[in-house]
């Protein structure tokens, strides 16, 4: 056999080996493909670390310590998709599905160990996904509106505002950046 045959084969037999170890994607759910906008979500799936920004009222910047961990999958009906939230001494999930009559994602949110549950709705629009959360997370707040965008494969932001009762307007009030985070063998786990 010739080095160059056996260069072939030990990259081969290397590729081989290298990929059977990496994580399928797909083990965080399939959208359904019966309608594009089941997979208007689909860049959520897998493991996220968010790190946070705190937006002083003076707009001033103030980068938070702790850093969120995000998992996110589709259901086995492709149509429903889980989120769940950790950072210290937090917990928060929410689910989610496409309302085909309204043309946008319903979801309900719930923090069992701050007695904190609402409704919210997703929207594309353009490049971006907006989630409109009336009442904010507590449900009897502010309302909250978080705007993902420079959405890619490996990280997004998301910009969350908080509706001014004086005003009226929407007041930035944090930034939130998320990169991929490894995904589990196992799939989510929430």
């Amino acid at each position: 056999m010739s080095k160059r045959t056996s260069f072939f084969l030990v990259m081969l037999l290397f590729g081989v080996t290298a990929n059977s170890h990496a994580i399928d994607l797909t083990l965080y759910g399939v959208p359904d493909t019966s309608r594009p906008e089941y997979a208007e979500q689909a860049y959520l799936r897998g493991e996220w670390q968010a790190k946070m920004v705190y937006i002083n009222p003076d707009g001033t910047r103030e980068p938070l310590d702790a850093t969120g961990q995000i998992t996110a999958f589709y259901h086995s009906d492709g149509k429903t998709l889980q989120s769940c939230f950790r950072a210290p001494g937090f917990y928060s999930t929410d689910i989610q599905a496409f309302d085909e009559n309204e043309g946008k994602w319903r979801a309900h949110f719930l923090n069992a160990n701050l007695q904190r549950w609402s409704h919210f709705t997703v929207e594309k629009s353009g490049e971006t996904m907006e989630r409109m959360v009336p009442g904010g997370f507590a449900g009897n707040a502010a309302d909250i509106k978080t705007v993902a965008r420079a959405i890619t494969g490996t990280s997004f932001k998301a910009d969350v505002f908080q509706k001014s009762a004086e005003t009226g307007a929407w007041v930035q009030t944090y930034e939130m950046t998320y990169t991929r985070a490894p995904l589990s063998e196992l799939g989510p786990h929430c």
